[in-house]
């Protein structure tokens, strides 16, 4: 009896909280807004800085360890869990420390800053258009609880941006 069992490898990685950090970060398009206010030169290859960098807040907050020069290790011996929960091929060169640091003076532009804030922003009224729309749809009050918990667990917004949510969702 022939089994094609024997042919396949078997990889053995710890999960832990990987796969929900990454998935966190990903419904908050962490990498995709980080990859469009920082915009690389076109000699970048592998792994977007955006998805680098995701990565790394993965790492941060799965091991409670900022050290850059720990990435790589920790990276390679979870390689298959990262590439399967980033949906991205991944290669253990994605993540030396000269990688992470060009990835980091990326980050270091002002103006990408800017960029990033607006896209937040951006995001948040878009949200919170949504959710309105959710509360006029169904009307209930428990909706419009839930509405103003989330709202004030957001990210920092402008007190402008702030007055207008307020006003459109007929907040006092």
């Amino acid at each position: 009896m022939s089994n094609n069992a024997e042919n396949l490898p078997i990889t053995n990685e710890r999960g832990d909280d990987i796969p929900l950090l990454i998935a966190q970060l990903k419904e908050m398009r962490v990498p995709e807004l980080l990859n469009q206010s920082f915009p690389t030169h076109g000699n970048w290859q592998g792994l977007s800085p955006g998805h680098l960098v995701t990565l790394w807040l993965t790492f941060i907050l799965s091991e409670s360890n900022h050290r850059i020069s720990h990435l790589r290790s920790w990276a390679a011996d979870r390689l298959q869990t990262l590439a399967d929960c980033l949906g991205l091929p991944l290669v253990e060169s994605d993540f030396t420390d000269d990688r992470l640091t060009q990835a980091l003076d990326y980050l270091s532009d002002q103006e990408g800053w800017r960029i990033f804030e607006d896209l937040i922003l951006l995001e948040v009224n878009i949200d919170l258009r949504r959710v309105e729309q959710e509360v006029r749809a169904y009307g209930d009050r428990q909706a419009s609880v839930r509405v103003k918990e989330e709202l004030s667990v957001s990210v920092r917004m402008k007190a402008e941006a702030v007055a207008e949510a307020k006003q459109a969702l007929g907040w006092r």
